[in-house]
C-alpha cells in the first residue's frame, strides 16, 4: 500500500481541506478532512481518469486527480516495475512512504537481477522523490536495497 497526504483548495476556498489517498492494487481509497469519503478507480473513459461511485467523493475527483497524476510516477512505480520486469518479480508493496519490497521469483539470481536494475532503473524512473527499492526472495534471507534519487 502506498499513501499520498495532501491538500486541496475546492471551490477557490481559502481554506484547505486534507486529502489522504491509499493505493492498494488498482484502487484509490479516498479519506478527507479525516473520514473515509470512498473509491475511486483509473478509468481511460472519463475525462478525468478517475471515476467513482461514491457521491461524497465526486466534487473533489478532480483535484484530487491532479495530485495523483503528479505523484502518479511513484505510486505507480510498482505496476511499471512489472511491466518492465515481471517475468522476474512475483509482486510488490510499499512498507512505508519511502521503501518498496520487491519479492523475486524463486528461480532469478537475486544478485544478477539487482545488477540489471541498478544499471537500468533510472531509464524508467520520472519522479524526483526518494525512494529505497528492497529486492527479495521469500525463499532466503538475502535482501538487497537499491536506494533510488538518493
Amino acid at each position: 500500500m502506498f499513501t499520498a497526504d495532501f491538500n486541496i483548495f475546492p471551490d477557490g476556498s481559502a481554506t484547505p481541506v486534507e486529502v489522504s489517498v491509499n493505493k492498494e492494487e488498482n484502487a484509490y481509497f479516498v479519506s478527507i478532512n479525516g473520514k473515509y469519503t470512498g473509491a475511486m478507480v483509473a478509468d481511460g473513459t472519463d475525462s478525468l481518469q478517475f471515476s467513482t461511485e461514491d457521491e461524497e467523493l465526486e466534487p473533489y475527483i478532480g483535484l484530487i486527480t491532479q495530485h495523483i497524476n503528479a505523484d502518479g510516477a511513484r505510486l505507480n512505480f510498482p505496476d511499471t516495475l512489472s511491466e518492465v520486469w515481471g517475468e522476474n518479480i512475483s509482486g510488490s508493496l510499499f512498507v512505508n512512504d519511502n521503501t518498496l519490497e520487491v519479492a523475486v521469483k524463486p528461480e532469478v539470481n537475486l544478485d544478477e537481477f539487482a545488477a540489471l536494475i541498478k544499471d537500468s532503473v533510472y531509464d524508467i524512473v520520472n519522479f524526483d522523490e526518494a525512494l529505497d527499492l528492497i529486492l527479495f526472495k521469500e525463499d532466503t534471507a538475502k535482501a538487497i536495497k537499491i536506494s533510488i534519487n538518493q
